[in-house]
């Protein structure tokens, strides 16, 4: 029997001052964060075989990217306290990734996209990008 846990019930809360988070309502698809560590090459002129060495240098927790249901007027997603005004503003925002099972992960991040669709057979959605900035804890 496998061991997959399913990935319905995953929230994104954000950071509304005084350390309260909320969950961002309306979420469906989440992607990320995209973990990466950079290296650099550092390869001598006679290294082994002529094999490329590297070594490690930065952590990246590049972009958490989902859709939501677009609900204009909502606290979390609007240009006047939501994630529109966090990007209009450039506001650095503390996030907690909850996955199911209860395992958080927390970010800070910049809101750098979201782009609304209002298709003619379809509900109001929006794609959301966050650019991680800083440490993340995944506890």
């Amino acid at each position: 029997m496998t061991e997959a846990i399913a990935a319905f019930g995953t929230i994104v809360h954000c950071d509304v001052g005084g350390g309260g988070m909320v969950p961002i309502a309306q979420l469906r698809d989440i992607a990320g964060p995209n973990l990466t560590l950079a290296t650099e090459d550092v390869t001598p002129q006679d290294a082994a075989g002529g094999w490329v060495q590297r070594v490690p240098t930065l952590l990246d927790g590049g972009e958490v990217t989902f859709m939501l249901n677009f609900l204009p007027t909502d606290d979390t997603q609007d240009a006047q306290g939501g994630l529109i005004r966090d990007m209009l503003d450039k506001t650095l925002r503390d996030f907690m990734l909850v996955w199911p099972e209860v395992t958080e992960w927390d970010f800070s991040a910049y809101v750098v996209g979201f782009k609304p669709t209002a298709p003619v057979a379809g509900g109001l959605t929006a794609d959301v990008i966050l650019l991680n900035s800083g440490e993340m804890s995944l506890d």
